[in-house]
């Protein structure tokens, strides 16, 4: 993440419950802290720090103990790269926000979440040393998570799963309605994702196609209700170009900022009609990806069904 001097701006005061603290992070994942940080924000949790880093050490430290007294979780990044070293420090700005001695310092009790971006291979020998430690040690003054070989989408379910415990129902209560599974697709896929539907409708769940008959306004109104309502979204993308396909994703998390509260408990992309050299190499954060054969296998879902049980 590209540097700046001076030290971030002071937010105003927030509960603990309403905040988090994210930290800065490298710039191989700027997208991704970005991401994160808007729909946290979505959400209404206030976001800590603001703004780029300091350059000097001793700024980085009091921006990190000024605003780790409050936040409920911190959230830590951590990508190919060892991140620029503040002047007066020894330390990357990642190994140095997560220092020992800062939390302590600071009185926090955030529950601290590190991430470790998959597939991302380490470039610096400090980096290395750095991820080990931090899978050997056992940090004072909270609970810390290690997630390694995740998406970003179980970071975020995690982190929201921190931030809101769930609560057990109480005995007697009514069981709840079937889960729904929005499974998008192109209009050219309509009788492609019949098998898909009709095995997803089997599994007690709830199934939602596109509208593909009506205005665009009408169309669009009720791709985004679908969105916000759903537990899950399985896109199909068969004989769609890949413009199709990019504006879905778009979608998915443009939700929610138009309403939509709380994580999908699963999302998947189904690349059919293989082979196809675009799908064979298309990779994405943003949600699991499935490959699968011409004929539909009900065998290649069965993750997507786990996830979305929470089991």
């Amino acid at each position: 993440m590209a540097a700046a001097g001076g030290a971030a701006a002071a937010a105003p005061p927030a509960s603990a419950a309403d905040t988090v603290f994210l930290a800065w992070t490298t710039g191989d994942l700027s997208e991704e802290r970005e991401k994160l940080r808007r729909e946290l924000e979505a959400r209404n949790f206030r976001v800590v720090p603001t703004g780029a880093p300091p350059l000097d050490a001793a700024g980085v430290r009091a921006s990190v103990l000024a605003t780790l007294r409050e936040p409920k979780i911190a959230i830590h990044l951590v990508g190919a790269l060892y991140g620029f070293v503040p002047e007066g420090e020894e330390r990357s700005i990642i190994e140095l926000q997560s220092d020992e001695t800062l939390y302590q310092a600071s009185n926090s009790t955030a529950a601290r979440i590190f991430w470790f971006a998959p597939n991302a291979q380490p470039k610096a020998p400090r980096l290395h040393a750095f991820v080990d430690r931090l899978q050997k040690q056992s940090p004072q003054g909270g609970r810390v998570d290690l997630l390694a070989n995740q998406t970003i989408e179980d970071l975020k379910t995690l982190a929201l799963d921190r931030l809101n415990p769930k609560t057990k129902a109480a005995p007697g209560a009514v069981k709840a309605a079937s889960a729904l599974v929005y499974l998008m697709c192109d209009q050219l896929d309509r009788a492609n994702v019949a098998p898909i539907k009709d095995f997803l409708f089997d599994q007690s769940l709830e199934v939602r196609l596109p509208l593909f008959d009506g205005d665009a306004e009408q169309i669009g109104e009720e791709h985004y209700e679908i969105l916000k309502e759903c537990d899950g979204v399985l896109i199909f993308w068969g004989k769609a170009n890949e413009g199709w396909l990019r504006k879905m994703l778009r979608d998915l998390n443009k939700v929610f900022g138009l309403g939509r509260a709380v994580p999908y408990k699963a999302a998947s992309l189904y690349l059919a009609e293989l082979p196809d050299a675009n799908k064979e190499s298309f990779r994405t954060r943003e949600v699991s990806i499935i490959r699968a054969n011409r004929e539909f296998e009900p065998e290649v879902l069965r993750p997507f069904l786990a996830q979305l049980s929470g089991t």
